[in-house]
């Protein structure tokens, strides 16, 4: 613990506390919950009375959590998750000042919570400050998951072949290209509005050496949202905040497709892993990244994205299904405001008497395996199915 306390002082100095102190004084809160702020902060600075500093985090995070969960998420003011992230950094570091080694993971805790409901503060510090605490746990801490042996083979001409619970052999495959040209790839692919897969893009990634013992070493005590159900259009579908270890146990390595880690800003919250993975040269405007981490069988449903997506698979294999957007009245989309990007149909068991013109739609299909980086022009609907264990990175952007 006197190896992590000097750690600490190294990332947040006495100069840092300037920019809290900015946003008390500048922002909306009311003059109670300032006053918290300062309160905690005092006892964060001076050591003193650090557990009722942490009842009074807990109660400043219990109010704003009420405002984060207040209609739409895009729509909450900033400053709510602002104030959020600081009030989960100062939680933490009343616990470390205090803690012993029992402890520590509660820290932990309140900076992933942080990270993934507030926003960067203080050179994003959370993040900087949850890498400290994360490593601290795997070399003192946390035991490690004993794994068996897991050999990742996917026979990639059988899949193509007999990967076919739908309705009938595959129209074709999709374009493969090996490092097009940019101009290439804008005229005959951004403009056409059509999907194709690029081989060697991502091969300098040394993220394509990971396996799941990387993946739990560097992420393994980290809090991430984990969804639970076959899908998310099922009525059991729901969320669940757990530790990437325990996901990985309860869910990854039992393989029943039941528990996917999807569409989550992982390299954001997780700064070990951005060295190994870079956008993509395809990647034509400002990017949002997102990670998708489950073992076989996780399904994402037929579906569009609204902006381009560069996907790259990392670890393991994936079967896509794609359809034109020209086609879309046939995919039967949900009606509802939430769901209007997504099919009706059951992909992999449609029901041709309540979706009869599907089964009528052209399409592509195709695996992807480690370094396969496929292109998905905006609204292109798209089924997923996780073959192995899979790890996968999205890369949405625009152009014009």
């Amino acid at each position: 613990m006197e190896e992590l306390h000097q750690k600490l002082q190294d990332i947040l100095l006495q100069d840092d506390w300037t920019d809290l102190q900015t946003f008390l004084c500048e922002s909306i809160l009311k003059p109670g919950m300032k006053n918290l702020f300062h309160c905690v902060l005092d006892s964060v600075r001076k050591g003193e009375e650090l557990d009722k500093a942490v009842d009074t985090c807990d109660s400043i995070l219990d109010i704003l959590w009420e405002w984060l969960n207040v209609g739409y998420w895009k729509d909450v003011d900033l400053v709510w998750r602002h104030a959020y992230s600081y009030a989960s950094l100062l939680k933490a570091l009343a616990i470390l000042k205090c803690a012993n080694d029992q402890a520590v993971s509660n820290a932990l805790r309140a900076c992933d919570m942080g990270i993934l409901m507030g926003q960067p503060i203080m050179n994003e510090v959370l993040p900087r400050l949850a890498t400290l605490i994360s490593n601290y746990l795997i070399d003192f801490g946390d035991q490690p998951l004993d794994l068996p042996e897991v050999r990742l083979v996917c026979p990639e001409y059988l899949i193509i072949q007999d990967y076919t619970p739908m309705c009938r052999v595959t129209d074709h495959l999709l374009p493969v290209e090996y490092l097009p040209s940019i101009e290439t790839f804008i005229a005959n692919y951004v403009d056409q509005s059509e999907p194709v897969i690029i081989k060697g893009a991502v091969d300098h990634w040394p993220a394509l050496k990971w396996d799941l013992k990387h993946i739990l070493k560097i992420c393994g005590p980290r809090l991430v949202p984990v969804e639970i159900g076959s899908r998310y259009t099922e009525n059991d579908w729901t969320q669940k905040l757990m530790t990437v270890k325990e996901f990985a146990r309860d869910y990854v390595l039992c393989g029943n497709g039941t528990g996917y880690l999807a569409q989550h800003s992982l390299l954001d919250q997780i700064v070990e892993l951005r060295s190994d993975i870079s956008t993509p040269d395809y990647c034509l405007g400002e990017t949002d990244v997102n990670a998708w981490f489950g073992g076989p069988g996780t399904v994402s449903p037929l579906h569009y994205d609204p902006r381009h997506n560069c996907f790259v698979q990392v670890l393991g294999w994936k079967y896509f299904r794609l359809y034109n957007p020209i086609y879309s009245d046939a995919l039967y989309p949900f009606s509802s405001m939430l769901l209007n990007n997504t099919s009706q149909v059951d992909v992999e068991k449609p029901d041709l008497s309540q979706f009869l013109n599907f089964q009528d739609v052209p399409y592509y299909e195709c695996v992807l395996g480690p370094g396969d980086l496929l292109f998905l022009p905006r609204k292109w609907w798209h089924f997923v199915r996780s073959l192995s264990t899979s790890f996968s990175i999205s890369f949405w952007w625009d152009f014009p």
